[in-house]
């Protein structure tokens, strides 16, 4: 009896072994990689420094600085402080670069740059007292953060849709161009008022001439005489301006009523200037709404 039970533990055994070898593959494909998050910025660092190095070769220091701190916070080495001032040196900034090598020699003194870094800190011939915490850097990204799970958004309610289409817009006004004509209309009448006004002065004029010699009594004289045309000749000013300034005002007027806007466009207030003209008077009426 215990001879026939032995095969059977054998292929038990058997069958156990190669089903952990079918599986193991299996198995070792779902464990995930494992990704040492240390080495992942080292890696980063390694790389903006690379940069810096180039950007040092061709001579632009002040890029190959701001790569180098960029490193140097990204993974604080050793190796990157004493690039960092090899291009201090470069600019000729002897402080700054003495405080640097010295920053090096406090992070790596037995390094394998530090016997170059001592030979220059002499050749300087400045003392550095800058520490490994005078570079300032911004807060270190954290190797284990995780990224916060997006959440959904909230629902949308659409809202419903007037079936109702919004007016038109108004049509634009097609322009009559009276406004010209109304600014027109307003000069005319002013020239035409100005005129009027001196057919009034040469028609007091003519008046006043015509008293002095109406008041004489005695004979006439080369200057009474005198006084007669200078009299008629006020007159016959006086009716030239007065009828040529009639003329212009009233044509001024008429080119300002019909160039003066619509009913919808007509200001609500307003003055109306309406010219009188007669023979030796001459004057304004002033009349309008508020």
């Amino acid at each position: 009896m215990p001879a026939r039970e032995r095969p059977r533990r054998r292929f038990g055994l058997t069958a156990a072994v190669t089903a952990s070898l079918l599986f193991a593959p299996a198995l070792a494909a779902a464990q995930p990689d494992l990704v040492d998050p240390e080495e992942e910025l080292r890696e980063e660092a390694l790389e903006i420094a690379r940069r810096a190095f180039a950007e040092q070769q061709r001579k632009n220091y002040v890029e190959a600085d701001r790569l180098y701190r960029q490193a140097y916070c990204r993974y604080p080495d050793p190796q990157t402080v004493f690039n960092l001032a090899t291009v201090a040196r470069s600019r000729g900034e002897v402080q700054s670069a003495a405080e640097l090598f010295t920053l090096y020699l406090e992070l790596d003194p037995n390094g394998p740059l530090s016997g170059d870094a001592r030979v220059i800190l002499g050749k300087l011939g400045v003392k550095g007292t800058l520490t490994s915490a005078s570079i300032a850097c911004a807060k270190r990204p954290t190797p284990t953060s995780i990224d916060p799970v997006d959440e959904p958004d909230p629902p949308v309610t659409a809202k419903p849709i007037d079936p109702t289409p919004p007016p038109p817009p108004p049509a634009p006004r097609a322009s009559t161009g009276g406004g010209a004509l109304r600014w027109v209309g307003l000069a005319t009448t002013i020239v035409g008022l100005g005129a009027a006004g001196g057919g009034v002065y040469f028609g007091l004029e003519a008046q006043r001439h015509s008293d002095n010699i109406t008041n004489n009594t005695g004979p006439w004289t080369p200057e009474l005489l005198a006084e007669q045309q200078l009299g008629e000749d006020a007159e016959r000013n006086q009716i030239i301006l007065l009828s040529a300034g009639g003329v212009a005002t009233v044509a001024g007027v008429i080119m300002m009523i019909v160039g003066w806007p619509d009913d919808d466009e007509r200001p609500r207030g307003g003055v109306a200037v309406t010219p009188l003209v007669q023979p030796g008077v001459g004057g304004l009426v002033l009349s309008g709404g508020f």
